[in-house]
C-alpha cells in the first residue's frame, strides 16, 4: 500500500494533491470533503493528531488531511475517547454536534438506534459493538460515502531534483532547464536547494540542467530521462568561491597596519587553540583574550569562538538579523562569475561585514553563485575596479548525481518559501589591527582565504543547547522552548515534559532546520522518521562526525566523539536532558542528509573523531547526568 507522507489542499479547483514517500503524486478531486481529505469524522487541525500530514482551508474552516482513510479513522477513535470518554451518549453528541451548527436531535436519533446505546450510556462502558456502531453511524451521518460517482483520483509521476554543493543545500539557486522537446524554462530552487518537480508526461523526454549566469545560460550541471517512475535525484555541483581581500600593491612607506574584521569560527574535531591560532596566523593569547577562555586546553566541536577579536555586538541576534535587512537599500548587485564578496565589497566602498548584514540569507560569506543577487548597504558607491585574489568555480566536468533529496515541491505552483533566518553580523565598533604580511617581503600582500567549514554544520546549533541548558531537565526547558513546536507540531505535543512527549528527534530536527537542512518526514517527532525518509536522508555505514545516529528504532541522537569503539552521541530527551551519552555500536544505525552525502563520503576515509569520554563533556558544561531507575540513560 503506497504511504503518502504529505498533502497540499488547491482551493481554487478543489484538489488534494498528496505526496508518496517513493515521490508518486495523487490528485484527488470531487466526493465529500471528508472523503477528499481521508478524514470522515471532519476533524479540524490543533488536536493531537500524529497522523495529520497537512490541513485544509476551506469555505467551511480548516479541516485536518491524513494519511489514509484508516488512519483517519484512527484519529477519530482516539478523540472519542480522549474527549468524550467520561460522556454519556447524550452529552457527547451535543458536544460533538452543537446545536445552531446541526441538527442534534436528528443526529442523535440516527447514533442512537445505529449503536444500540442509550442516551444515557457513557462511552467507556460502551461495548466493542456500541462504540464501533456508533463511529460507523457518525461517518455515515456526517455523509463520507456521498457523491461517490463523482471521486477521481490520478497518479502522476515526478522527478525531483535537489542541488548541493557536496554539503550543504543550495537554496536560491538560478537554473535554466531544457528538454528534448525543445522546451526552456527558468528555475529557482527553493530554500532547501530543490527544484519544482518535473512531472512525466512524455516518457523518455531527456532534460538538461545548466546554472544560469548573469541572467544566461552557464555551466552545465547534470541531465536525466523523465521516466514512468517516480524519481529523486541529488546533483553536488563542486561550486568553490572563496574570499581572499587583500591590501594595495605596492604601498607607499613600507609595511602597514590592515584592519582585520572578526571572523567567527566553530571548532572542529581534532583542533587545538594551538592549531587554530595557527590556521589563522594568530595566538593563542589572542584567541584566549578575544573569547574569555578559561582553560585552554579546552575546547570543544561545536564551540564558536571569534579570531581577530572580540565577537561584534549582536552577532548572534536575529533581531539584528531583520533589522539589518530592513535598512538595506533598494540597491542590488548580480552576483558574476568570479565575483567575491571582498571584491564586491571593495568595488562599492563597504565591509564585508556590511555586505553580510544587508543580506541576512548569506549565511556562509565563502559562497555565492553566479546569477545570485544580493542587497548593496545604504551608502555604497558606484562600483570600482579592485584588487582581490579569487579562488575560481571548479566548471568543465558534469557533477555527480545520486537519488534523492529535498521535500517534494507542489504539482501546483506553491508560494515561495522564504529561505531560513541567519543572523547577521553587524559591523564592529572596533577591529584589532595586524602588519600586513606580503609574499617574500616583496610588498605584494597574500590574500589569506579563510577556512570553508562544511563539516556537520547543524553540531553548533546543538552544542549550543547542551551549553544553554547545562543539564537542565526537560521540565524546565520546556518553558522557554518545545522542540516539537520548533519543528510544527506544538499543538500535538503541548510540552517536552512525560512519557508520552519524547523530544530526541524534534530536538535533532531543531538542529537540522537551524543549519538550513531538511527536516525528516512524514512525523519528524518521531525517532525513525529518518530511516523512513528516503528523499531527505541517506544511511551510511559507518560514524562520521555529526552523523544522526538511530539507537534501535526508539531513540536518535548525534554522533559527537569515540569512547573506544562506542560512539559517543549528544542529543535530547537523554535522561531527560541534553547531553553526551556512550552507546553500544551495535545498537545503531547512521543517517546523513542527501545533500551532504558527498561530504560524509570523504569523511568516511578519515572520520575525524575525537577520543574522549562522555563524563568528560558533560562536566565541561556542567551537566550532572541521573541514571534512570532502569539503568538507561535515555
Amino acid at each position: 500500500m503506497t504511504t503518502y507522507i504529505s498533502a497540499v489542499f488547491h482551493k481554487d479547483i478543489r484538489t488534494v494533491e498528496f505526496t508518496a514517500a517513493n515521490g508518486d503524486k495523487m490528485l484527488r478531486t470531487g466526493g465529500t470533503l471528508a472523503w477528499l481529505l481521508n478524514n470522515p469524522g471532519n476533524l479540524r487541525p490543533g488536536g493531537k493528531y500524529v497522523s495529520m500530514i497537512g490541513q485544509a482551508d476551506t469555505a467551511s474552516g480548516k479541516f485536518a488531511i491524513f494519511s489514509s482513510v484508516e488512519e483517519g479513522r484512527k484519529e477519530k477513535r482516539a478523540l472519542l475517547r480522549r474527549k468524550y470518554n467520561d460522556m454519556t451518549l447524550y452529552n457527547a453528541m451535543h458536544t460533538y454536534a452543537p446545536e445552531g451548527e446541526n441538527d442534534t436531535a436528528k443526529y442523535l436519533a440516527f447514533v442512537r438506534k445505529k449503536s444500540g446505546a442509550t442516551d444515557q450510556t457513557v462511552i467507556k462502558d460502551m461495548t466493542d459493538e456500541q462504540f464501533n456502531g456508533m463511529v460507523a453511524a457518525m461517518e455515515q451521518y456526517e455523509g463520507f460515502n456521498a457523491n461517490a460517482d463523482t471521486r477521481k483520483e490520478k497518479i502522476v509521476h515526478a522527478t525531483q531534483v535537489s542541488l548541493s554543493d557536496g554539503a550543504k543545500p543550495l537554496p536560491s539557486f538560478p537554473v535554466v532547464a531544457k528538454t528534448s522537446t525543445g522546451k526552456e524554462k527558468k528555475l529557482t530552487t527553493n530554500a532547501y536547494g530543490v527544484l519544482p518537480a518535473f512531472i512525466t508526461s512524455k516518457p523518455g523526454e531527456m532534460v538538461q540542467l545548466f546554472a544560469e549566469e548573469a541572467g544566461k545560460v552557464g555551466t552545465k550541471i547534470g541531465e536525466f530521462v523523465l521516466d514512468q517512475a517516480s524519481a529523486s535525484l541529488l546533483f553536488a555541483r563542486p561550486l568553490v568561491t572563496a574570499l581572499a581581500g587583500s591590501q594595495p600593491h605596492n604601498p607607499d612607506g613600507g609595511p602597514r597596519d590592515a584592519k582585520r574584521a572578526p571572523i567567527r569560527y566553530v571548532i572542529q574535531p581534532k583542533d587545538t587553540l594551538g592549531t587554530v591560532a595557527s590556521k589563522f596566523k594568530t595566538s593563542v593569547d589572542e584567541l584566549v583574550s578575544n573569547n574569555r577562555i578559561r582553560d585552554r586546553n579546552k575546547v570543544f566541536p561545536g564551540e564558536v569562538i571569534w579570531i581577530y577579536g572580540p565577537a561584534p555586538q549582536g552577532s548572534t541576534s536575529g533581531a539584528a538579523a531583520n533589522d539589518a535587512a530592513s535598512a538595506a537599500a533598494k540597491n542590488s548587485y548580480a552576483i558574476k562569475r568570479g565575483d567575491t564578496l571582498s571584491g564586491i565589497a571593495d568595488r562599492h566602498g563597504v565591509s564585508v561585514d556590511q555586505l553580510m548584514a544587508a543580506n541576512p540569507a548569506i549565511k556562509d560569506r565563502n559562497k555565492i553563485s553566479p546569477g545570485q543577487s544580493i542587497n548593496l548597504p545604504t551608502g555604497a558607491k558606484k562600483a570600482e575596479p579592485a584588487s582581490t585574489a579569487v579562488t575560481k568555480p571548479k566548471t568543465g566536468q558534469p557533477p555527480a548525481s545520486s537519488k534523492p533529496s529535498g521535500p517534494a515541491p507542489s504539482l501546483v505552483k506553491p508560494p515561495p518559501v522564504a529561505p531560513p533566518k541567519q543572523p547577521a553580523v553587524k559591523p564592529p565598533a572596533a577591529v584589532d589591527t595586524r602588519p600586513v604580511r606580503s609574499a617574500e617581503n616583496q610588498a605584494h600582500p597574500i590574500a589569506l582565504v579563510p577556512y570553508s567549514q562544511q563539516r556537520a554544520p547543524w553540531i553548533e546549533h546543538a552544542y549550543a543547547q547542551a551549553k544553554k541548558w547545562s543539564g537542565k531537565k526537560e521540565g524546565v526547558i520546556t518553558k522557554t522552548i518545545n522542540f516539537h513546536e520548533e519543528i510544527g507540531y506544538g499543538k500535538q505535543f503541548k510540552t517536552m515534559a512525560g512519557g508520552d512527549n519524547a523530544w530526541c528527534a524534534s530536538f535533532v530536527n531543531y538542529c537540522m532546520r537551524k543549519a538550513g537542512y531538511p527536516i525528516s518526514s512524514p512525523h519528524p517527532y518521531r525517532a525513525r522518521s529518518f530511516a523512513a525518509d528516503t528523499t531527505n536522508y541517506v544511511q551510511i555505514d559507518a560514524p562520521v562526525f555529526g552523523a544522526i545516529a538511530l539507537v534501535k528504532t526508539s531513540h536518535v541522537g548525534f554522533v559527537y566523539a569515540l569512547d573506544g569503539s562506542s560512539p559517543i552521541l549528544l542529543g535530547g530527551n537523554q535522561s531527560d536532558q541534553i547531553n553526551f551519552v556512550k552507546y553500544n555500536p551495535a545498537s545503531l544505525r547512521y543517517y546523513v542528509p542527501k545533500a551532504y552525502l558527498a561530504f560524509a563520503n570523504k569523511e568516511l576515509k578519515d572520520p575525524k573523531l575525537d577520543a574522549t569520554h562522555a563524563k568528560t563533556l558533560n562536566d565541561a558544561l556542567g551537566i550532572v547526568v541521573v541514571t534512570k531507575a532502569s539503568g538507561n540513560e535515555r
